[in-house]
């Protein structure tokens, strides 16, 4: 009988060990990977944002804050459900967040357009899945010619699209009130064989376009636009604020 209580006694001292063990192993094993992973989001915060010390004593803004939004790299961000800082505060972008135009929004064609350094964005100001104030303000392109010219995207469309490029596609030529500009200049910027948005043609013309086939640097140009996998923009040059 007493062997028997031994055994039984031994039996218990070893589970209640390997239970001692198991739950250690488990603490650290999780202990680690949290370590892991907040290292890893260091990283991620010093390879994007210069001022690191200014990240770490930055706050959290609340759920139902505004998101302030200066510039195409923050227009960028607007609805991916990214974390980004903005002066001292950092902020979850959201599809549902709500956001504000600060100032106007200015890409350069030659440097953001051409070497595909940003995303096609425009169709995010007239989506009624984002909860944009544009605050009068707007998305102009920039072309560093001669003139040094503002411009203005009034159509676009991406094709073989995938599952993440749904919305690339925009069309406002019907929603412009062409009567305020004295002159109706057209550009259409559309996509070498790699992908590089680097082929424009730009030209004047007296009729008010209805439909995309309206457009004469679109008839000129179609013929050389890959319609199975390329993109085009249809821009129109104005001046800041005037539509």
């Amino acid at each position: 009988m007493k062997d028997n209580k031994g055994f039984i006694s031994l039996y218990v001292l070893l589970a209640m060990l390997f239970l001692l063990v198991f739950s250690f192993t488990t603490y650290e094993i999780i202990d680690s990977n949290e370590k892991t992973l907040a290292m890893k989001n260091k990283e991620v915060e010093k390879i994007y944002y210069k001022d690191y010390e200014q990240i770490e004593n930055s706050t959290y803004a609340s759920e139902d804050e505004i998101i302030p939004i200066y510039n195409i790299d923050e227009f960028d961000m607007v609805g991916t459900g990214n974390y980004m800082q903005i002066k001292d505060k950092i902020y979850n972008c959201k599809r549902s967040s709500s956001y504000l135009l600060v100032d106007n929004i200015i890409c350069d064609v030659k440097e953001d357009i051409f070497i595909s350094n940003i995303g096609f964005n425009d169709y995010k100001l007239s989506s009624d899945s984002y909860h944009i104030n544009q605050n009068d303000k707007s998305l102009y392109y920039y072309f560093n010619d001669e003139n040094g010219n503002y411009w203005k995207c009034i159509y676009y469309d991406k094709y073989n699209k995938s599952k993440s490029d749904q919305n690339l596609f925009y069309n406002i030529i019907n929603k412009i009130d062409y009567s305020k500009l004295q002159n109706k200049e057209f550009m259409i910027i559309w996509s070498s064989e790699n992908g590089e948005m680097n082929n424009y043609e730009i030209s004047l013309q007296k009729n008010t376009p209805k439909s995309l086939e309206d457009i004469d640097v679109y008839k000129k140009s179609k013929q050389e636009i890959d319609f199975n996998s390329g993109e085009f923009y249809i821009l129109l040059n104005t001046e800041i604020n005037e539509l």
